[in-house]
């Protein structure tokens, strides 16, 4: 969401009290593998603060068990700078301060599939998902299940009513992500994606 409160910051100091950093999930279903890792801000406030601690973990865990041809979701409230939807230096909403750092760990893995919301930007906007390139792994921008925002929004300080999610469908060879329009119950037809992830060595 857009709150600046520190509600990442909260949930990771709890993390941390239970002896974890963060968290690193697999999930086995019909044979196959899914590894989802979550990271979280370490200190109140608009931007996600990332400790050296904890991109040393995402560097560990991403790298544990690694399978080049299956994709890793990763999972972080706030946005990197320039990369999708909401992120840009003119709509205000980018909020990592380590994102150079983090930047050069994603690198190495470009079978990550990183998520990230913060903003609300709407999927119906330009860059709502980055692929891959030399430099980052693909980049989905998550929108939000409450109220909603784009670059009028951002001029008029309105939010707009809606609520909207992705569906994702996992395949040997591809990840098939679809957003959807939950308020009216309809997919969102520029928001339908695949991702190719065989092969990526």
């Amino acid at each position: 969401n857009r709150n600046c409160r520190s509600i990442g910051y909260n949930s990771f100091r709890t993390a941390q009290s239970f002896g974890k950093l963060v968290d690193d999930t697999f999930l086995i279903n019909s044979g196959a593998q899914l590894h989802f890792v979550f990271l979280g801000g370490e200190k109140p406030g608009c931007h996600a603060w990332l400790s050296e601690a904890q991109l040393g973990w995402l560097e560990e865990t991403l790298a544990e068990n690694r399978d080049p041809n299956r994709p890793i979701y990763v999972f972080l409230h706030q946005g990197m700078m320039d990369t999708v939807a909401g992120t840009f230096e003119y709509q205000h909403w980018h909020g990592v301060t380590q994102t150079a750092e983090l930047a050069a760990i994603l690198k190495k893995y470009p079978e990550v599939i990183l998520f990230s919301g913060h903003s609300h930007w709407v999927m119906n906007s330009l860059h709502t998902m980055k692929l891959r390139d030399e430099n980052l792994p693909t980049i989905f921008n998550t929108s939000s299940g409450g109220y909603l925002w784009d670059d009028e929004a951002e001029i008029t300080h309105k939010g707009i009513t809606g609520s909207e999610g992705y569906y994702f469908y996992g395949y040997k060879d591809k990840v098939i992500a679809r957003g959807r329009d939950f308020e009216a119950g309809k997919w969102i037809a520029s928001a339908q994606f695949i991702v190719e992830y065989g092969d990526l060595t």
